[in-house]
């Protein structure tokens, strides 16, 4: 095997297991406008927990996922591991955000990082529904048309730890759970 080949499985071996996460079964991403609250957009994770958005236009959005209840393990030693570690962390030059629900971790990844002209806010704020969750994200200030791609996968509490001690991310300030 040629060595550019064997960096090239490698590559790709670190790329896949980067977050070491899996979708989350029954998620959805939203996209609302801000100022009416309706639904702009709104869409299903694929097989690996990807999203997209294509074309959105200027203006005041929220971003939002829902995981539904039935998402949701109970490990005892996921558990024992996470008690000990914060709520949460935004990694904003990166566009990541992690938290912890229910002993379960979730990380959620957008190119918001990647934007010039427009703004993104991490607003976290959890409010539980009759059969989910809804956790706000973010409000986007969109000044240029863009797509919105992203990832929202569940996390071990290892790559958990692991995300919070990278120095990268930042505690989520006024995290507030209803």
């Amino acid at each position: 095997m040629t060595r550019f080949i064997k960096y090239l499985i490698f590559f790709l071996l670190i790329i896949n297991n980067v977050y070491a996460g899996n979708k989350v079964e029954g998620s959805k991403i939203f996209l609302f406008k801000s100022e009416s609250g309706e639904v702009w957009a709104m869409n299903h994770t694929g097989n690996k927990g990807e999203f997209t958005f294509s074309q959105i236009p200027p203006g005041n959005y929220t971003i939002a996922v829902t995981i539904p209840l039935s998402s949701f393990a109970v490990n005892q030693k996921e558990k024992e591991k996470l008690e000990k570690l914060i709520d949460g962390g935004c990694d904003k030059e990166n566009g990541r955000l992690v938290f912890k629900l229910n002993d379960n971790c979730f990380v959620l990844d957008i190119n918001c990082e990647k934007q010039e002209k427009n703004v993104f806010t991490p607003n976290f704020k959890i409010t539980e529904k009759e059969n989910e969750y809804m956790i706000t994200i973010a409000d986007a200030q969109i000044h240029e048309t863009f797509d919105l791609i992203g990832l929202f996968e569940s996390l071990t509490a290892q790559y958990y730890k692991r995300c919070l001690e990278s120095g990268k991310f930042k505690l989520i300030e006024g995290l507030q759970s209803n």
